[in-house]
């Protein structure tokens, strides 16, 4: 899928468009060496501009993507990322929904 199609079907703001596109999005990206360089498509940026009520596809896109960026520890102080893991954790019956 070329992703810039994709962010194109995002802006239409159809809830079953972007939730096709979330999953497919989601699909692609498991497992992609190329998924580092997925935030200079815009796609965050668009879809969080998504006001629609089905969004379960769009949260486990995004979680996907959080859970499996390139984190670097050294850049922030131990505390502040503990306090930030523990804030961004996911509870468990959200979690299971995703």
């Amino acid at each position: 899928m070329c992703v810039m199609c994709g962010l194109q079907l995002l802006v239409t703001f159809d809830p079953v468009l972007v939730e096709k596109v979330a999953t497919l999005l989601y699909l692609v990206m498991e497992d992609n060496p190329s998924m580092p360089r997925l935030y200079l498509t815009g796609v965050f940026f668009f879809i969080l501009m998504y006001t629609g009520s089905n969004v379960l596809p769009v949260a486990r896109f995004l979680k996907y993507t959080h859970l499996k960026q390139a984190f670097r520890s050294d850049e922030v102080p131990s505390t502040l990322s503990q306090t930030l893991l523990s804030i961004v954790t996911i509870t468990p019956a959200i979690s299971n929904a995703l």
